[in-house]
């Protein structure tokens, strides 16, 4: 396997739905790689090692060798890797779908796990090799495979339990540049966030950048922020020791904000929150 970063830029009608299908990678060699999250969906096929997935900061999958996993919009995860750990990366949209079509169940989707069988696994390493030979009609075999594909895939997938995800209608370089800026809450490198920043990095007006931020996410600036601090909250609440009035200075509000936070979100204070999300994993282990 080659190092491949593809950017397919195209789209496909399949099975009553419109999909865009963003970039495609290959990597030889992958590393751990800190909580973040994409605009887009994503499909992990893990080629060689195991890799384990942090959902949401609470819930582990582990993806072994020859296996599939979709990451919904917005999810957020963390990749931890074994060592000599390789696999595939296709990110993608479903701009539209109808309601009988089975790529609703993806639209809507936290996570979907499957199995790599060999056609699956003979299309993946057909499209990154077409894409990396840059012959010509590369776009369109690319776009062709990736229809075959697609569809060999959507045929595995079952219901899912996800909640439905709001529909995203700015460019890819506009959501991405939103959300590797919020995403910048958790690197706690004490930074301060404001929208000014944001306006200046998408090359906007502070009041095209609020109405976009409603667009994308149905929120202001501060509600997007405060969500991103209460993720971060969430995580460190049940991954470290530090106390509510240490990590609500790492989140850079105050305690009696954060408690309001958690109290208006789960309706509980973040101790509590603490106390009964472990309890609930390790009744989870037990069973």
């Amino acid at each position: 396997m080659k190092w491949l970063k593809y950017d397919a830029d195209c789209e496909i009608s399949v099975m009553g739905a419109t999909v865009y299908i963003s970039r495609i990678y290959a990597k030889p060699e992958r590393c751990h790689v800190h909580a973040h999250h994409h605009s887009f969906l994503e499909i992990h096929f893990q080629q060689e090692g195991l890799m384990e997935f942090v959902l949401d900061f609470h819930e582990t999958v582990q993806v072994m060798p020859g296996e599939w996993i979709l990451l919904g919009k917005d999810m957020y995860h963390e990749e931890n890797v074994s060592e000599r750990c390789s696999g595939y990366i296709i990110r993608m949209d479903i701009r539209s779908a109808e309601k009988t079509s089975p790529f609703e169940v993806w639209k809507n989707a936290a996570w979907i796990k499957g199995k790599i069988d060999p056609e699956v696994q003979k299309l993946v390493v057909r499209i990154c090799e077409e894409a990396d030979e840059g012959k010509s009609g590369t776009d369109d075999m690319v776009r062709s495979l990736c229809t075959v594909l697609l569809v060999h895939l959507i045929r595995q997938t079952s219901a899912s339990d996800s909640l439905r995800r709001r529909k995203r209608s700015h460019s890819s370089d506009d959501r991405t540049i939103l959300d590797e800026y919020f995403d910048g809450v958790f690197r706690q490198d004490g930074r301060q966030l404001s929208i000014g920043e944001l306006a200046g990095m998408m090359r906007f007006s502070t009041r095209q950048v609020s109405r976009i931020l409603q667009q994308e996410y149905g929120m202001t600036f501060s509600q997007k922020l405060n969500a991103t601090r209460t993720k971060l909250a969430e995580h460190l609440l049940l991954h470290t020791n530090l106390s509510v009035r240490q990590i609500a200075g790492q989140c850079g509000v105050s305690t009696a904000y954060l408690n309001r936070c958690f109290r208006d979100q789960f309706g509980m204070s973040p101790m509590q929150f603490r106390k009964e999300r472990k309890t609930e994993t390790k009744t989870d282990r037990i069973d």
